[in-house]
């Protein structure tokens, strides 16, 4: 990079001499064309500097140029300054997918504490206890539902009077009454 060069102007020429075009960074980090067109032209007032970091890094982790670089000489051409120089970041280099468990690197396997299992385990539980007490509630209540004696509708007052009315068998005859005036 010469001294009229700006850092900026660098990573542009990188990305051409890779044979990147702009539409496939943003295909592949999900960046606004016209962030990338502003990375490349150094107007770094299109967004808020946070955004502008990421956006920067993963612009120049795509095109394969040192993103620690490029964000010293992103906070060099803003502020003038390095505000942490003990930072030090990686190029995260992208590495094929594996396939199958036993390509799988160690640190992706995850470990699972007895801590993590008892507390899984109680919540099973407690889930399990919680449901046998809802479903005994609800038997329960369906029981008490079927065991109640259904409800009689109100009788009419045609009804009522009807119920005053003795019946042929119960009226006693006159033949019985005089006999047991009669002994």
């Amino acid at each position: 990079m010469t001294s009229t060069d700006s850092f900026f102007d660098h990573l542009k020429q990188h990305r051409e001499s890779q044979n990147i075009e702009i539409g496939e960074i943003c295909e592949f980090t999900k960046i606004n064309p016209k962030y990338i067109q502003a990375i490349e032209e150094g107007d770094f007032q299109v967004l808020p500097t946070v955004y502008m970091r990421l956006f920067l890094r993963a612009y120049t982790e795509y095109i394969g140029a040192d993103s620690g670089k490029a964000l010293v000489d992103y906070e060099l051409y803003t502020t003038g300054k390095i505000s942490s120089p003990e930072i030090e970041v990686k190029p995260n280099t992208i590495e094929p997918v594996s396939k199958g468990l036993s390509e799988t690197p160690e640190p992706f396997l995850a470990q699972i504490s007895p801590k993590q299992i008892a507390t899984g385990a109680a919540v099973i539980i407690g889930i399990f206890l919680i449901l046998f007490w809802a479903g005994k509630i609800t038997d329960e209540q369906s029981d008490e539902i079927d065991n109640t004696p259904p409800k009689t509708t109100q009788s009419s007052p045609l009804q009522d009077e009807s119920k005053d009315i003795p019946s042929a068998d119960t009226i006693p005859s006159t033949e019985d009454s005089a006999e047991k005036k009669n002994p």
